[in-house]
């Protein structure tokens, strides 16, 4: 694991060449990764597809030297506090709720106190975008958007 402030393995101290577009694109998010539908970037029109495919082997080019991971698993879901889960909700993260004499606490599955009804959990659901059904699924995008 890389110790905060050094390099990750492989990094090096490049001149800073780069824009900020990608960081801001990610904007105030944690996020370390990009994660689209294959049915949606299969449903632009061709020509889009063929410039997302040529910077997508670009990028594979340019770092084929670093290991990269052989998988990754992607869940789709919402982030939710506490304060706005359903009971059903609650139950599916073994939260349970308790009113004591001072307010309510909410004793999580741990049998940790949380005072926190602000705290977000990752809640799994359906993912709402079609399966890309072997490239047949088509979706069609915003009028104004498909260039």
């Amino acid at each position: 694991m890389p110790v905060p402030g050094r390099p990750h393995p492989g990094e090096q101290s490049l001149p800073d060449t780069r824009t900020d577009a990608i960081h801001t694109y990610f904007g105030l998010s944690y996020a370390n990764y990009l994660v689209r539908p294959r049915t949606l970037l299969q449903s632009m029109p061709a020509q889009w597809q063929t410039r997302f495919v040529a910077l997508l082997n670009e990028l594979d080019a340019a770092f084929q030297h670093l290991p990269q991971a052989e998988a990754y698993q992607v869940t789709p879901g919402k982030w939710r506090p506490v304060r706005d889960m359903t009971e059903d909700e609650m139950d599916s993260m073994k939260i349970r709720q308790s009113t004591l004499a001072d307010g309510t606490q909410y004793l999580l599955r741990d049998d940790f106190w949380d005072q926190d009804p602000d705290e977000e959990y990752f809640l799994e659901e359906n993912d709402p975008v079609p399966y890309y059904n072997r490239g047949r699924t088509r979706v069609e995008p915003h009028a104004d958007s498909a260039q």
